[in-house]
């Protein structure tokens, strides 16, 4: 008999349609995935599930990727955040501070490489 290996379970966070679609595709083999259009679902979501990964855009309406990692720190959760941007604020020293403040495990740019997705793959499984 095979042993079925269990799938860690990522929150995927993006209002892109198209990036959650890639996303997704790319990262299903690894992970369960949930889908969120929107920080304030996401928070929803996390209130209700655990998760070993949150994957999540920094620029949405409703509620940005930091502030959905703000709320998930201030709850007092560890869970490995990666934020994604099309944005080059690799360079603006306020966001960098938060981003360590927030203990952001890493900010990638899109378009995501592989070796960016191979990278939280490594690491979280």
């Amino acid at each position: 008999m095979t042993k079925k290996i269990e799938k860690k379970s990522c929150l995927l966070v993006d209002d892109s349609d198209d990036a959650l679609s890639i996303l997704t595709k790319t990262l299903e083999p690894y992970f369960e995935i949930t889908k969120a259009d929107n920080g304030l679902v996401a928070w929803d979501i996390f209130l209700e599930e655990e998760f070993d990964v949150v994957i999540c855009d920094f620029v949405m309406p409703v509620m940005n990727g930091v502030e959905l990692a703000s709320r998930i720190r201030a709850k007092g959760s560890d869970v490995p955040i990666y934020l994604i941007t099309g944005f080059d604020v690799v360079d603006m020293e306020d966001f960098n501070r938060e981003i360590q403040k927030l203990k952001i495990s890493s900010l990638l740019i899109k378009p995501l490489s592989k070796d960016a997705l191979s990278k939280i793959i490594d690491l979280t499984g």
